[in-house]
């Protein structure tokens, strides 16, 4: 994880703003304002946040936080100057610990020395997750999926085959917004899997592998059923 400071346009600046709740952004003098998930799949990942506005309305003259995963992170903090600007952006790379970073405050004050009240959030930074898929329909309807569930690779800077994980099949019946679950096979070491559904209903099917505490959920995207 490397902390930057970008100079940005001032359109460019507004649309790259990560806009947080009105009530967790009104709950602070002085926020900082991250994104809550970071998927991380290349070697490096750019982060974009920024300090609200709040921050320069209150008079703030520093602000600071700090990043923390375990005892790995670092303080992110903001002086005057900072606080002008408002954009910046951290760099993930992918052999930094992925999970839950906290992001807690350490302290903001304005130049007078009236402390400043700041938010604190988590960030959850997880490696990406894919599927390469072919889906195959019968001439008697069936549907098999040939599938490879994939994670990056910080260790491979690449992307791998998820060893051994549950490949789940869900329905959604039509007209619902529920997805349901209908079965599961086990991935080879190399990610691989098959699945048949040899009479689909009416509706959509799609497969997804779960997400664990260091790579997120992936689904492959959803097939007719009974046609």
């Amino acid at each position: 994880m490397r902390f930057r400071r970008i100079v940005l346009p001032a359109v460019i600046a507004a649309a790259a703003a990560v806009v947080l709740p009105a009530s967790a952004e009104a709950a602070a003098q002085c926020s900082l304002v991250t994104p809550t998930k970071v998927v991380v799949d290349s070697k490096t990942e750019e982060m974009d946040f920024n300090l609200s506005a709040s921050c320069q309305t209150n008079g703030a003259d520093h602000a600071y936080w700090d990043l923390e995963h375990g005892s790995l992170g670092g303080p992110l903090d903001f002086e005057a100057a900072d606080i002008a600007q408002r954009y910046f952006y951290i760099e993930w790379y992918d052999t930094d610990a992925m999970g839950n970073w906290y992001l807690r405050p350490t302290g903001a004050a304005t130049a007078g020395g009236t402390s400043l009240t700041q938010n604190s959030a988590t960030i959850k930074v997880k490696y990406g997750s894919r599927f390469l898929s072919k889906v195959t329909r019968s001439s008697t309807g069936a549907l098999t999926w040939a599938v490879t569930a994939q994670q990056w690779s910080g260790r491979a800077h690449a992307w791998v085959g998820r060893s051994k994980v549950n490949v789940g099949l869900f329905y959604l019946p039509t007209g619902s917004t529920t997805w349901k679950y209908v079965k599961s096979v086990t991935a080879t070491s190399t990610g691989k899997a098959t699945v048949t559904l040899g009479a689909p209903k009416s509706g959509s099917y799609r497969l997804m592998v779960a997400e664990t505490a260091t790579v997120w959920k992936s689904y492959t995207s959803a097939v007719k059923g009974k046609i």
